[in-house]
This record gives structure tokens, sequence and C-alpha cells, in this order.
């Protein structure tokens, strides 16, 4: 098995004319955010898969779909391949195979001739309109640009150059453009409202406030030395907290002298990747670049259109790699902190991989419950009611995902299910029944406010109060 990296045309273009030569089997390609697999036998391309969304139309172009899928490489030629002696699972099949040499000829004319056509209708996903009733013009009236390629049975090259007269002729126009897959590469935000700020000279609340009412999207970290709180915020709303502990509303309220504030404002769809890195397990783990070859994640995250992110540790910087349905969406660099927009996948030897597969790792409601059931864990042990302790104790051996500290106190050992954040409520108000019957609805309540009472405000500000409606909980 071979396997690599490409950084530009030539690379590129060499792999595909000299490394499949005298070779049988499949070259993967990740390139320009394409995902491409070709079959070869006897120097020949017999079929292929990619990831362009090509319509399914009835009766496709193949050669015409595998040609654009390379020229859309050859427009960003950066990227990984691999080489292996396999056949393709239900492949497109080309009508005959095709010599690699035209390949890669062929692709080259394309792109050239497709960006004189996109400097006239800027995306293939455009829909061009006729401008007379010529019967010339039927066959493109009302079609994206993309789907006239890939099912018209005339080569693309001489498609691509009647299209481009019939375009400065005007007798094609725009019609319209087609709702398509995002490429959101440089599209996702990432903008700093405050950096490094010394929260001394911060009224911490009154940031806070103007978060919720601004309908933030983002993180509010909190840092010093090796504490560190990070609050992630979509359209205003908190919905995650790290790190898992109750000890993060003191550290609000009292935060550390010299702590620092930065607060960074980022696309809603960034905040749930990025939060992942914080909040959930990897499936892979600092694994070193000594033992792995990370092409094969990112042909493999692609071509199985996975939602992940990749995490690479360099020795200068972090690397947050986002997929989305096998597509990058958006490779970003951490330095001192802070973070940035990259197109460069050139990774420095030697560095460490972390692979998150995504899943939803929101845990604001699971935090609160664990918050609420701490503050009646203080009040059983303030009164010192031993049988119940004992009674509580026993239960909360049957939840695997609760560890009970030296400190006394309960903490989460990874981020909960929906199912698991409902039967932690249910526990919750199990446990307040219980301390209930043993002393009575009104010394509980006293009780209750008088340990809540300090961190109120901080739970006003961050929209949280619904939470420590305990009654509710209780009933809900």
């Amino acid at each position: 098995m071979f396997y690599g990296y490409i950084d530009n045309i030539r690379t590129l273009s060499g792999l595909i004319s000299g490394l499949l030569q005298g070779r049988s089997g499949v070259m993967e390609l990740f390139v320009n955010n394409r995902y491409l697999s070709i079959y070869v036998r006897d120097n020949l391309i017999h079929s292929f898969t990619c990831n362009l969304d090509t319509g399914k139309p009835d009766e496709p172009n193949a050669q015409n779909i595998l040609i654009y899928c390379i020229s859309e490489m050859l427009e960003n030629p950066e990227g990984f391949f691999a080489f292996y002696v396999e056949e393709l699972d239900n492949p497109l099949n080309l009508d005959s195979p095709m010599d690699i040499e035209e390949l890669t000829i062929q692709s080259i004319i394309v792109r050239k001739e497709l960006d004189k056509i996109l400097e006239k209708v800027i995306s293939p996903y455009a829909t061009l309109k006729a401008t007379s009733d010529s019967e010339e013009l039927k066959e493109f009236d009302n079609r994206t640009l993309l789907d006239i390629l890939f099912t018209s049975k005339e080569h693309i090259t001489q498609l691509v150059r009647r299209l481009e007269d019939l375009l400065n002729e005007g007798k094609l126009d725009i019609h319209k453009f087609t709702e398509e897959e995002k490429d959101v590469f440089k599209e996702l935000k990432i903008d700093y409202f405050l950096s490094d700020i010394n929260l001394d000279k911060v009224n911490l609340v009154a940031v806070l406030e103007s978060i919720k009412r601004s309908k933030f999207s983002g993180t509010v970290r909190i840092s010093l030395g090796d504490s560190l709180v990070i609050l992630f915020y979509k359209n205003g709303e908190l919905i995650s907290i790290f790190p898992k502990n109750i000890d993060v509303f003191e550290f609000l309220l009292n935060p550390y002298s010299g702590a620092e504030l930065s607060i960074m404002e980022m696309d809603e769809r960034l905040v749930d990747y990025i939060s992942l890195r914080y909040l959930s397990y990897p499936h892979i783990m600092e694994l070193s670049s000594d033992f792995m070859e990370v092409s094969k994640l990112f042909l493999g995250l692609s071509k199985y259109k996975k939602n992940a992110l990749l995490f690479i540790e360099e020795e200068d910087k972090n690397r947050y790699i986002i997929f989305d349905k096998g597509s990058l969406v958006a490779p970003i660099n951490e330095i001192d902190n802070k973070f940035e927009h990259s197109t460069d996948l050139k990774f420095k030897e030697p560095f460490k991989v972390s692979l998150y597969l995504y899943r939803n790792v929101r845990n604001i409601e699971s935090f609160m419950y664990l918050f609420l059931l701490n503050i009646t864990l203080q009040i059983i042990l303030k009164l010192s009611l031993k049988g119940l302790w004992e009674d509580v104790s026993f239960k909360l051996l049957r939840y695997t995902y609760l560890k009970l500290g030296e400190d006394n106190k309960l903490y989460l050992i990874r981020s909960l299910r929906e199912e698991e954040q409902e039967e932690l409520l249910s526990l919750v108000s199990e446990i307040l029944e219980d301390l209930a019957k043993e002393i009575g609805e009104k010394r509980q309540e006293e009780e209750l406010e008088l340990q809540l009472r300090p961190f109120k405000d901080i739970f006003k500000v961050l929209d949280i109060e619904e939470y420590l409606k305990v009654k509710d909980a209780q009933t809900s």
C-alpha cells in the first residue's frame, strides 16, 4: 500500500500518470475537499466513486464526471492519497476504459476552460436560462451547469467550449443559484471580542449579560495557569460547560486574582465540533504520527461521510480539522490559545492525533442536575443524616457515570446520553423526596434556599434558573 501527501499540481498529475502505470488496484484521493477512488487495471481506468453530488441522473456521463472531479482537484491541489490492491464497491463504470494519460490531459484542459466559464456564471451550481427559443438552447435551459456536464452525451471538453461561446454570445445567461452543498471552508466566522483581558478589570456579570442579549455563539474562556473554565454558547444560550464539576460556579463567582478572560465568537456550526475536544472521549487518543498515517484518516472520514473532529497537536500549534458528512469544512489553527482559519494540511512531524466522532455533547442539563444532586448531598451531610446518607450511597452504585470523590462530591466521568440525563433528574427527584420525608418539606426548602442563595445572580445571568426549580423538577 502506498500513501502520502499532495501539495501541488505536479505531484497530483504525477501520481495519476506515474503511480498508476503498470499497476492494478485502487487509488484514493482526498484533494480540494473532493474524495475520489479510481479503479485501474492494465493501465486503463475502468470505474470510480466520488463524493460529488451528481444528482443521480438516469444516464450519467461517467467519463465527464470523472474528468470534472479531477479538474476540481486541480484548482487547489493539496490533500492526501493512497493506493492499494482491491476492487471498488458499487462504482460508477466507464462505458469504455480510459487511458491514464488521457485523463490527466483532459482534466487540465477542462480546468482551464471551466475557469473561463466561472468568471461569468460564478458557481457550477448556477442554473442557466436560454435567452431565446432556439432549438440548440433547449438542452441547456433551466439546468445547472453541473447537471449539463454530468448528463450530456457530448464530451466535456467540447461541451465546456460550446457553453463558453453561448455565454459570450449572450444566448445563455444566469437564471438563479441553486442551494447546494455548502463549501464553508472560508465562510465560518471566528472573531475575538476580548482576548486575554485581566478579569480583575472586567465586570464578568455584565459581560455575560451582554452575551445573553446579543444571541452570541462561541466560547467564553477564563484561565489562570492550569485552571480553565469554558462556557459554550449558541445563539445566546449556554449549552455546555467545561470542566464537568460544580466548582465552576464558585470559580465564576470568585475568579482567581490574575485570571484572564477571552471571548471568541464563531459560527454556531463550529461550537459543536470545538466542544468535542473538551467534552467527549476520543476514539483515537493522542496517537503519535510515528505509529499511524494521517492520510488514511482523511480518506476514510471523507469516503464514509463522517461527522468528526481531527485534533492534531504539533510542536508549535494545535489543529482542529472538522469534517461534516465527509466534507472538510473547517481547518483551524490554535496558536497560544488563539484560533485562526487555515487551508494548510501539511503537518510538522512528529505530531499527535486524536479523533472525535461527532456526538451531541450538550451538557447544561446534566451539569445542573449534578449540581442539584451535590447540593442535596451537602444538606444531608450538614444535618448528619447518617441513615439517609447510607441509603443514597447505595443508590449511587447503580449509576456508572457518577463518581463519588473523597471530598464527598459527585462528578460525571463522561458525557451523558439524553435518556441518562432524564435518569439523573429522576435520581435528584428521588433523593429530594427522601430528604423531605426525613426533615419535612418546609425545612428542606429552607436548606435548599440557603445553599443556592450565593449562586442566584450567576445563574440568572447565565439564564439557567429554570433548572433550579426544584419542585417542578420533582414533578416533571
